[in-house]
């Protein structure tokens, strides 16, 4: 029985960028369903506080861009992606 096979299995390169797209993938879809949580927490947050009839500011863009990628900010860069 003949095996195929890919030729890209012979290309070191190739298989080191295929398994990075596998990881970004993945990667991509935990992001996508970290924030999705954390929109639900925070709208959670403000339903609940205004059944307390406590009245809350939703949290700025910036600040959640933030939250989001740390790594990307520092004290300097107020207000850049």
């Amino acid at each position: 029985m003949a095996h195929a096979y890919d030729p890209d299995d012979l290309n070191p390169e190739a298989r080191l960028l295929r398994k990075f797209d596998d990881a970004w993938l993945a990667s991509l879809e935990l992001i996508k369903q970290i924030s999705q949580q954390e929109k639900q927490a925070e709208e959670d947050r403000l339903y609940a506080a205004t059944i307390d009839g406590i009245t809350l500011d939703p949290i700025p863009d910036n600040i959640r861009r933030r939250a989001i990628l740390p790594e990307y900010f520092d004290d300097k860069d107020e207000g850049k992606p």
